[in-house]
């Protein structure tokens, strides 16, 4: 997530460099190039974390029912003991 939050901040940085170059009549086809570059760069994080969440899953829910089954025991020894 710190990635995308540091894609995003430098695309609004270089937007506001387009925006004086394009103010000054300079010419601004590198910061138009920087900006294209920072939006592939977010989908590639966008795809990459898609596909590590799917792969992912499997363990997760290994994980999950490894955490389930103290818990249901823990639960059914606490019911059983209440008046």
């Amino acid at each position: 997530m710190f990635l995308h939050f540091g894609v995003a901040t430098l695309f609004i940085a270089i937007g506001i460099w387009v925006y004086v170059s394009v103010s000054l009549n300079k010419p601004y086809f590198l910061q138009t190039g920087l900006m294209v570059l920072l939006i592939l760069m977010w989908l590639a994080l966008y795809i990459f974390g898609r596909l590590g969440k799917r792969k992912g899953r499997p363990q997760m829910e290994v994980l999950h029912q490894f955490m389930m089954e103290p818990l249901e025991i823990a639960n059914a020894f606490k019911t059983a003991t209440l008046p």
